[in-house]
């Protein structure tokens, strides 16, 4: 009977430190409650351990120390449950700060109510016990036990009644149970004692029971935190997707409720062989064989026949062997609806597009025809004697038609922005090129009308940059011209700096500003919507569309830019673009503006050199006839060289006074064939009677300083420069050699305004105000080149194929550099910008650049050569030059474009088509096909699609 209860205090003492173990390594003791708890279980068994003792003790001493140890438990697990319940309360922490500092009257208690003199111990049948002498320490041992015990009833009670979620409020009362058992066990060794009747360990096994409920508590209490352990379960119950988990032999083993549900599997048949995943699903491809840890795999329900993915991972053990898999679905039917919802969206989008599109083609093209008709006759009509009046409206017919045919181009354009087909051609430019062309279309037109024309540019804007170089200019030109129909008078100013710059980068801002009418406020916010134009009362007689402003909007926005308005109505306006542009050459550019091309001051002719031989070496056959005739003109005997082998040669045996080599050539390059001609005699030597001048289209800054280090005479630009030859020649030549002719007559008016207009309609890819500068300023001279363009063009894009389909990227360089200056020469800028970007290109090797561009310049040049024809036509139609044989196509690349002809056709792609057909006539097509073709042309005159279509199914 004596063992019975310290068997039962010990086992508890071991069970209060498992509790305490177990919370040391399984749960979270960043938590202050689970720490607390954690100290409560040690005390609990310090408790249990301690009065267990006592009661198998034969002597007092003994015991007296057992309770010792076991009041130290006693006191300190009362402490811990006042601080235990002190953290549940969240409403009165004063109350909770109260308590806590009253429980710690029990540390001083301690060591009065543990004296020999306040307990009397004997035995009893069941073992040592004792009881309380009456006195102080003891009653005051009574009332702080009553004390604590009511205060935390009290504050279990509040805890419960203002609990802020269900959980605590649970918790709450199991710790209220909790504490009203120990407060139940103290009777028999607290109050017992005290009455003098001896004590039993009451309180030792309740404070037990009271530490077994908390931590069952608790345990809930843990389970609602988040932690990786308990989380897993959580969201397997909650997540609204079906997961199935199978073991490695691939047999179900669980299932979520949502799975059960919408994947129709019954409870308590997981393991039957129609719950296999292949049985569930229609996979595309094999759930449970594959490489690596997860994969996800398209499937179909096969019972709700739902779209859905399977994502199956692999689980494995701590062996990292292979245990199971776990699969999360996902059903994808909405979708997938949805995305069909959106594709038809879609394609009835693309193909309102498309039929905009093909409308606006289709009209451009009608449009076109009778535009081109009445242009015609117009021109015709000025050659003929009119009378003056019926000559004034031949003109006005002629003017409107301009702008007629210019606003269908701005149709077009604002057509391929808004529906996203307009893209960036990126290339690299020179700035100062990019300024002069702009400078060169709007001083003219400010000229006439009175306006005074002023550029302002930052010192640090990079001399090169990379971006779309013509959109760049059409925003300028168009900001530019909108200036110019709504100021009367004053000043158009274009002010260009950089506001940021990074070793790659420029923050580029271009402001045009006038002395115009100016916006009013209210109209600004609808200034840039397309056909827009605001006082339309006051500026009814000015010409436009509306579109100009919406373009510049687009092509920026394009650019990722911004524009901006600022204007005071009846002072002017500033428009404000801000471009980010990539650096090439960030060295600072090098402009100096003029405002005016003064075609007339040109004085070739006037300048007569005799008794003169000079050499010509390039290997672009048109800059030598170019060069020739140019020379020819001054009374030089000019040879020609088409290769520098050749030039030597010729030095041998001759000595030249001039010798202009071309810096680029194919085998052999400018700088090696001077460097070996220098080695002829002394007379070519450096300093000697010789003078060698290269010929380049290299217009970065430093260019002439690096050649004339490498040993040549001179620099001269292509195209040439007449200013800057005629004054190699006054520098190098005998001044005996050169006559001034003082009385040439020099013509005010060198080329007519008709004839200005004519060309400027025949040839729109080309700035005709420029081309005249290049060849003098007269008519005939632009025409004598574009002829000997016209003569040599085909011949050019042919060499420069067969060079690119040889994969000899060095001399396709050379070739397109040569080509550069030639198409530059007559105002082609833009032509010569994409020769340019193809040079670089070549330069740097990049052949991707080559294979998606060069076509493109190939197409572009073949279409100058087309209209230049036209014009030669105009001009010369009974002289003019026939195009040199065409070249003629193989049956395999007739089928070809036929099959991009029937693309062309199901896609509606009309403009296309045109463009097909004015490609072939670059060629000459095999008899067999000519027919066909002829009828394809006749069709599409109509645009009679339905019978295209029935006769290209035919062939």
């Amino acid at each position: 009977m004596e063992y019975i209860f310290p068997i039962i205090l010990f086992c508890c003492s071991t069970m209060a430190v498992y509790f305490a173990m177990d919370y040391l390594l399984m749960q979270d003791m960043q938590d202050t409650m689970n720490r607390l708890f954690c100290l409560l279980c040690f005390l609990s068994a310090v408790w249990n351990f301690g009065f267990g003792g006592l009661l198998l003790q034969k002597t007092a001493e003994a015991a007296y120390w057992w309770r010792a140890l076991g009041m130290i438990g006693t006191f300190g697990y009362l402490i811990i449950a006042v601080f235990l319940v002190g953290h549940l309360i969240k409403r009165s922490k004063l109350w909770s700060h109260i308590l806590q500092s009253f429980s710690f009257l029990g540390v001083v208690l301690y060591f009065f109510v543990t004296q020999r003199n306040q307990v009397i111990f004997h035995r009893e049948e069941y073992g040592m016990t004792y009881y309380f002498k009456p006195g102080l320490w003891n009653n005051l041992y009574t009332a702080y036990s009553a004390i604590l015990a009511v205060s935390v009833v009290i504050a279990l009670i509040r805890t419960i009644l203002f609990a802020e979620s269900k959980r605590m409020e649970m918790f709450g009362k199991r710790f209220l149970v909790a504490v009203l058992i120990l407060s139940a066990g103290t009777v028999l060794d607290t109050l017992m004692p005290l009455l003098g009747i001896t004590a039993l360990p009451g309180s030792s096994i309740a404070q037990f029971i009271c530490l077994a409920v908390l931590f069952y508590s608790l345990n809930y209490l843990n389970h609602s935190h988040i932690t990786i352990a308990n989380m897993s379960g959580f969201v397997y119950e909650s997540l609204a997707v079906p997961v199935l988990v199978y073991d490695a032999d691939r047999i179900l083993r669980i299932a979520n409720d949502t799975a059960v549900e919408n994947l129709f599997i019954e409870p308590g048949t997981y393991a039957q062989p129609q719950n296999s995943l292949e049985e569930i699903f229609a996979p595309e491809g094999r759930p449970f064989d594959f490489d690596g840890d997860n994969q996800v795999l398209d499937a179909i329900c096969r019972k709700s026949q739902a779209y859905c993915t399977i994502s199956v991972s692999k689980i494995f053990d701590t062996y990292h062997d292979l245990i199971g898999y776990i699969i999360i679905v996902n059903d994808q039917s909405e979708q997938i609806r949805t995305m069909q919802r959106l594709e038809e969206a879609k394609r009835d989008a693309d193909e309102a597009n498309r039929a905009k599109s093909t409308f606006l083609a289709n009209m451009s093209h009608e449009i076109r025809t009778p535009m081109n008709a009445i242009m015609g006759f117009s021109e015709l009509l000025l050659k003929e004697p009119l009378e003056p009046k019926a000559q004034e409206y031949v003109q006005d017919i002629r003017r409107s038609s301009q702008s007629l045919l210019a606003l269908i181009n701005e149709i077009l354009d604002i057509s391929k922005i808004e529906s996203g087909k307009m893209e960036l051609v990126n290339n690299n430019y020179y700035t100062t090129n990019l300024l002069n062309d702009v400078s060169v279309i709007i001083s003219n037109q400010a000229r006439e009308k009175g306006l005074e024309f002023k550029m302002n540019l930052g010192k640090d804007i990079p001399c090169q940059m990379y971006g779309d170089k013509i959109r760049l200019r059409e925003i300028m030109i168009n900001l530019l011209n909108n200036a110019l129909k709504y100021t009367e008078s004053g000043t158009i100013t274009l002010d260009m700096e950089v506001l940021e710059k990074t070793s790659d980068q420029a923050y580029i801002k271009i402001a045009v500003s006038d002395t115009g009418i100016g916006i009013r406020e209210e109209d600004q916010q609808s200034l840039f919507q397309k056909f827009t134009r605001m006082d339309q009362k006051i500026h009814h007689d000015i010409e436009g569309s509306g579109l100009g402003l919406a373009i510049v909007k687009g092509y920026v926005t394009l650019m990722g830019g911004r524009v901006m308005l600022d204007s005071t109505y009846g002072k002017g306006s500033t428009f404000t673009v801000l471009v980010n542009q990539k650096i090439v050459d960030a060295t600072p550019m090098n402009f100096v503006l003029s405002h005016t091309v003064k075609t007339q001051d040109s004085n070739i002719g006037a300048m007569v050199i005799t008794d003169t031989e000079v050499l010509v070496v390039d290997d672009n056959k048109i800059n030598l006839k170019l060069a020739k005739n140019t020379l020819t003109a001054y009374g030089l005997c000019v040879d020609v060289a088409d290769n520098g082998a050749d030039a030597i040669e010729m030095c041998r045996e001759k000595q030249y006074q001039l010798a202009f080599i071309d810096q680029m050539m194919p085998k052999m390059d400018g700088v090696e064939t001077m460097k070996s001609i220098r080695q002829i005699n002394d007379y070519y030597a450096p300093e000697g009677e010789g003078k060698i001048i290269v010929l380049t289209a290299d217009a970065v800054i430093g260019a002439r300083e690096r050649l004339l280090e490498e040993g040549f005479d001179e620099y001269l630009g292509k195209p040439m420069n007449f200013r800057q030859l005629e004054r190699l020649f006054l520098r190098f030549l005998p001044k005996e050699k050169i006559r001034i002719e003082q009385n040439a007559p020099v013509l005010e008016v060198l080329i007519t305004e008709e004839d200005i207009l004519y060309l400027k309609s025949i040839l729109p890819q080309v700035d005709l105000d420029y081309g005249l500068n290049q060849c003098g300023g007269a008519l005939q001279d632009y025409l004598k080149t574009l002829q000997i363009i016209y003569e040599y063009g085909p011949k050019q894009v042919q060499e420069l194929g067969e060079l690119w389909q040889q994969h000899n990227v060095a001399d396709y360089t050379t070739k397109v550099h040569s080509m550069k200056s030639t198409v530059r020469s007559i105002g082609a800028i833009e032509l010569g910008e994409k020769a340019e970007a193809l040079e670089m290109a070549g330069r740097a090797g990049d052949e991707t650049y080559i294979s998606n561009m060069g076509e493109e310049f190939n197409r572009e040049y073949r279409k100058l050569m087309e209209n230049i024809g036209d014009a030669l036509c105009h001009y010369e139609p009974s002289d003019h030059v026939e195009q040199s044989e065409k070249e003629l196509l193989d049956e395999r690349m007739v089928e070809h474009v036929l099959t991009n002809v029937r693309q062309c056709v199901e896609d509606f792609d009309f403009t296309r088509i045109f463009d097909i057909l004015e490609e072939l006539n670059q060629y000459e097509i095999p008899e067999k096909y000519q027919e066909l073709f002829e009828r394809i042309r006749q069709m599409m005159d109509v645009l009679d699609v339905d019978a295209l279509r029935e006769l290209l199914e035919m062939e």
